[in-house]
């Protein structure tokens, strides 16, 4: 299978406080007109409509701070270029580690901002202490709270490589899940959703931008848009392969054929934006690869692909031979299969791996899709009544393929007994 190129961006949670807006003043009292009858007063001038705050992008972090800057009474204008909100964190499975919440407790796991901040320094690479340290103790208040009193639901926690306890919490419904109780959110806060508007520009005044130019997508139209503040929340650049290999990780050679299964707007004009105004940009090799990914049977151009989530399997590389051991995380699997001739890999699995096949993605929950599509699908796996028929549809040596079988086989027994 294919290296695939998947990002997962964390939770950003911003906040933006708005002066208040400026009212008009009121008008002099009216001069008695010459008869009895009092003249009527003039009424007072409605108030002067305080430029909004814009945020780009309609994803996690953009619903996110459109959600704390209403909240803090700012009016705010959410412009995204999709038809709906969600942005990639729609098409994710939606989890959030934390740290010291009720879910952990309710199955007695013990964890702490201390304990939690070792594994991510310890499992992160080039980690930036301050910011772990900093949300290793706030995650509990700042994000699990925010966001269950929003109404995102949380169905208990995985225990992910590195972390010496389970605190990878799962939503509800995925990515679907985590996201659109922060769209009704942002509706009942009054926030002016702008979908189908690309941003072109920014509007820069003196040094501060105070502005962007849009068009719409589907009307043609240009417009420019006034903002006290503007918030970018958005910059993925996953979708644009190019972009992807220009920014790929140091230290590794990337393969011959990378797929991407992030959203499809991520194509780093949120970036573009930033160097209009002179923003810095840092860790741009910091991408969040995949070893397990699949061609999408979905796309005839070859460049899109999906997260196989494949537990009970033996990966043997082009020449037969095993290379890593599958369970250790994908820090160290995802070097593993760069490192093989091609850049791929075969995942060799018995009836009951197959069933426990997943794709990581909303719309592929269904197991008799992922048999019909993927399974039965000739040209992403390779079938065999034997194990000889097996090796030579595969292309690899049988002495070998009968030794990987034999490791399956016996790791299917062990889980049985």
């Amino acid at each position: 299978m294919l290296a695939l190129l998947m990002l997962r961006s964390p939770l950003s949670l911003a906040a933006a406080l708005l002066a208040a807006a400026c009212g008009g003043a009121p008008a002099a009292p009216p001069t008695p007109a010459p008869t009895t009858a009092a003249a009527p007063a003039k009424a007072t001038p409605p108030p002067v409509l305080q430029d909004p705050i814009i945020v780009i992008g309609a994803g996690a972090a953009g619903l996110a701070a459109a959600v704390e800057a209403a909240g803090a009474g700012a009016r705010v204008v959410l412009i995204d270029r999709s038809t709906v909100f969600g942005g990639h964190a729609v098409v994710a499975d939606g989890g959030v580690a934390m740290v010291g919440t009720p879910v952990q407790q309710a199955v007695r796991l013990t964890d702490t901002p201390a304990l939690a901040a070792e594994d991510l320094l310890a499992w992160g690479q080039d980690a930036d202490e301050a910011w772990v340290r900093r949300y290793a103790s706030r995650s509990r208040p700042d994000v699990y709270d925010w966001l269950t009193a929003m109404g995102v639901e949380f169905t208990g926690v995985t225990q992910m490589p590195g972390n010496r306890v389970a605190r990878y919490h799962r939503t509800r419904e995925g990515g679907l899940g985590l996201v659109a109780p922060m769209y009704r959110n942002a509706l009942a806060l009054g926030v002016e959703l702008r979908f189908s508007e690309d941003v072109n520009d920014l509007i820069i005044d003196e040094g501060r931008v105070v502005g962007v130019r849009t068009r719409g997508i589907r009307d043609g139209r240009d417009r420019m848009r006034r903002a006290t503040a503007v918030i970018l929340a958005t910059g993925g650049f996953e979708s644009d392969l190019e972009r992807v290999r220009q920014n790929w990780p140091r230290g590794v050679t990337p393969p011959d054929r990378v797929l991407t299964g992030s959203g499809r707007n991520s194509r780093g004009d949120g970036i573009d934006l930033a160097r209009q105004a002179r923003a810095g940009l840092h860790r741009m090799d910091h991408q969040w690869n995949i070893a397990t990914g699949l061609p999408d049977p979905r796309t005839p151009d070859g460049e899109r692909g999906l997260e196989a989530v494949v537990p009970r399997s033996i990966w043997l590389n082009r020449l037969g031979r095993r290379f890593v051991d599958e369970n250790a995380g994908v820090r160290v699997t995802y070097p593993a299969v760069l490192h093989q001739p091609g850049g791929y890999f075969l995942a060799i699995v018995d009836a009951d791996g197959a069933r426990a096949l997943t794709i990581a993605a909303p719309d592929w929950g269904d197991a008799g899709r992922i048999d019909r599509e993927v399974l039965q699908n000739s040209l992403l796996v390779a079938r065999g009544n034997d194990l000889r028929a097996l090796a030579r549809a595969a292309g690899i040596p049988s002495a070998r393929l009968r030794r990987a079988v034999a490791v399956l086989t016996a790791s299917s027994s062990a889980r049985r007994c």
